[in-house]
């Protein structure tokens, strides 16, 4: 029997890195990954109240948003989903403050290899199930 597919939603203003990731996880994938995409905030939003994704990946840099901004919106607006912060660069700070928001990953576009990507969505969705243990 097969697992259900995992529900990603990419939020991220460049087609480009859309395309990047959709790759990364359809590369010999064991576990059968969805991946929507969102390039702004409001889309984000919309596709997070439609499609109640498994999880949500969200990048630092939205336009005249930023990552921190659509990950606040998401959780004022009662929303329960994981979210993992994917930066094309690393900063403590931002990574920090992510946390501390509630993002249970934070990768770095260019260092993250698809097995890294694969097993921090699967880790956010578990930690979101049932908490640390």
């Amino acid at each position: 029997m097969h697992a259900a597919p995992v529900k990603v939603l990419l939020v991220d203003d460049d087609e480009d890195d859309f395309v990047i990731a959709r790759e990364m996880l359809c590369d010999q994938a064991i576990v059968e990954f969805q991946i929507e995409w969102a390039p702004t905030v409001e889309s984000g939003l919309e596709a997070i109240a439609g499609h109640c994704p498994d999880v949500c990946v969200v990048d630092f840099r939205l336009g005249e948003h930023n990552g921190l901004d659509f990950m606040r919106l998401v959780i004022d607006q009662g929303f329960d989903i994981p979210m993992v912060m994917m930066t094309g660069h690393g900063d403590l700070s931002v990574d920090v403050e992510a946390a501390r928001i509630g993002a249970v990953g934070y990768l770095v576009k260019g260092d993250v290899q698809p097995a890294q990507f694969k097993r921090v969505l699967h880790a956010a969705i578990h930690f979101a199930r049932h908490g640390r243990a």
